[in-house]
């Protein structure tokens, strides 16, 4: 799909618009950094899952233009990559919600346990890095030809080779979003002010609808619009997190600054 192209034209120009909104919104949480809502967000997780997010919407840019080589090994482990760190800070994240209000002790006695942010993080990565690892090093991607059409209209694409392995490294990402939807949902019923859980739930559906319908629609479409309808789930899923988890945290720290104070905070709790 050429860049002159004008559904490239308008990918892009949402893939841009996604990256200078989490730039917007890690300034205003670095700017607010010791207010109750940036604190109750765990602060260094959600600037970390911002910075995920825009390499994210970098890793759209990759999908588009004349196939290279590097590129068609790059864009699908850009993306599998930052993607699995943004669910795996959102792991961290439902955590951290359920430690807060959880009264039974013996499961917030488990959940300690288990809360490692820095292992957390890095072991989805790792998972994640090692089916990327094989990917590249046993069949990687490549661009080729499409010799199927005729002379005059033949198309050069990346081809992903394994099939296996590109469903893989979907597949865990969808794993782990899926415990983070269990997690969310078991956090549904906290105060208002660490209402997280609810739109983490919201952020996790999205994700699930794209992705599902994804695979079907990614078989049966052919030619050059093929890119453009992984580049098209790849957008909605990162918008999904970036307005469910931080647009109405900014709204309340940019509008409904009253709100955003450590006794209202408490009287929520309370």
């Amino acid at each position: 799909m050429e860049w002159e192209n004008p559904y490239h034209i308008a990918v892009v120009s949402f893939t841009a618009l996604g990256a200078l909104l989490s730039l917007v919104v890690g300034i205003i949480f670095i700017s607010c950094w010791k207010t109750p809502v940036v604190r109750s967000s765990v602060g260094p997780i959600s600037i970390l899952l911002l910075s995920s997010l825009f390499i994210t919407f970098g890793s759209v840019l990759l999908f588009g233009g004349k196939p290279k080589k590097w590129q068609c090994m790059a864009r699908q482990v850009l993306f599998g990559l930052s993607f699995t760190m943004c669910i795996s800070c959102i792991l961290v994240k439902s955590f951290k919600i359920l430690m807060a209000f959880e009264f039974d002790p013996k499961t917030q006695s488990i959940l300690k346990k288990l809360y490692r942010p820095c292992l957390i993080i890095a072991t989805c990565m790792a998972g994640q890095g090692l089916i990327c690892a094989v990917w590249l090093l046993g069949n990687s991607p490549m661009h080729k030809w499409n010799n199927k059409a005729s002379e005059s209209q033949r198309l050069i694409y990346c081809d992903e080779k394994s099939k296996p392995l590109f469903g893989a490294m979907l597949g865990y990402i969808g794993l782990l979003a899926l415990i983070c939807l269990g997690l969310a949902y078991k956090g549904r019923k906290l105060p208002e002010s660490y209402n997280d859980a609810k739109f983490i739930t919201f952020a996790m559906l999205i994700f699930s609808i794209a992705w599902i319908i994804f695979g079907p629609v990614y078989v049966n479409v052919t030619g050059q619009y093929l890119p453009a309808v992984e580049m098209l789930v790849i957008l909605l899923s990162a918008y999904g997190i970036l307005f469910c988890l931080f647009f109405t945290k900014c709204y309340i720290i940019l509008f409904k600054q009253k709100a955003n104070t450590e006794s209202a905070f408490r009287q929520e709790i309370r």
